[in-house]
């Protein structure tokens, strides 16, 4: 049981910061474009 619940824990926090890699790439792709000179 415990080693099961540990192994959700880090599926989970696997792909919660695939998201927010994910998420900071757009995120820094967008200011990027926004405050380059046009």
């Amino acid at each position: 049981m415990k080693r099961k619940t540990n192994h959700n824990s880090y599926k989970k926090r696997m792909s919660a910061s695939r998201v927010a890699y994910r998420t900071s790439f757009y995120w820094l792709l967008q200011y990027n474009v926004r405050d380059a000179p046009a």
